[in-house]
């Protein structure tokens, strides 16, 4: 079982990471995502530190700029 510790006001804290509590938020608006870190480290190829993802809109919106940027 992998977890997070963090220590508050001198009190220590662990939570478990499941597949239910792991989160990040939209590099672009800020949004609130919930993560599968099945899915995203499937190819092993991934790490926490320099991977960002975006919400729903904020990549439909980058997928829809042409190769001009607009």
């Amino acid at each position: 079982m992998f977890y997070v510790k963090e220590c508050f006001n001198n009190v220590e804290v662990t939570v478990d990471i499941t597949e239910d509590n792991v989160f990040t938020r939209c590099p672009v608006c800020g949004e609130e995502i919930a993560v599968d870190l099945n899915a995203l480290f499937h190819d092993w190829d991934s790490n926490l530190t320099n991977t960002a993802l975006l919400c729903r809109d904020c990549a439909k919106e980058f997928m829809e700029v042409d190769d001009d940027g607009e």
